[in-house]
């Protein structure tokens, strides 16, 4: 960009990228003045079921931004929920914050609870926890459900 001559400071084109600068005054691309980054911001959000968490889909399916109300800044999700999947979603502006919050190397501790409806076994359970990558302790319990079914819950942490 310094070379096609479109980054420009103080109305001076900029020839070298070896610049240092102590803020963004004056500074333009393409003529148009570049702004500071927005400060970093953390949405909680309670994803419902029957939603990708996608920006748009191709099957035409409803995603969590048609759900979002107008004039929030660009989100990006932090993880992903399945589309039958409800519950929390953390939403943010920073692409730098979602990807430490999303990778386990980072050491953010995660707990998932999953409600299942009907007869359970636990080797059912045992089953669905292999393909979690997960090496964290794991505990199950049976609970009726809302609609008096027998199920089981499974946290992970």
């Amino acid at each position: 960009m310094i070379a096609e001559g479109r980054i420009a400071l103080n109305g001076e084109k900029l020839t070298t990228p070896a610049t240092l600068l102590d803020s963004l005054e004056g500074v333009t691309v393409d003529g148009k003045t570049v702004r500071p980054a927005a400060a970093t911001r953390l949405f909680r959000f309670y994803k419902p079921q029957r939603s990708l968490t996608a920006e748009r889909d191709p099957k035409g399916r409803p995603t969590i931004y048609d759900k979002l109300p107008p004039g929030l800044p660009r989100l990006m999700p932090v993880g992903r929920l399945d589309f039958m999947t409800e519950g929390l979603l953390l939403l943010t502006n920073d692409g730098g914050l979602k990807r430490q919050l999303e990778l386990p190397r980072t050491g953010v501790v995660r707990t998932y609870r999953a409600r299942a409806f009907g007869v359970v076994t636990q080797g059912q359970l045992n089953a669905s926890q292999r393909g979690s990558a997960s090496r964290a302790s794991t505990t199950v319990r049976s609970t009726p459900t809302s609609n008096g079914a027998p199920g089981a819950t499974a946290g992970s942490r």
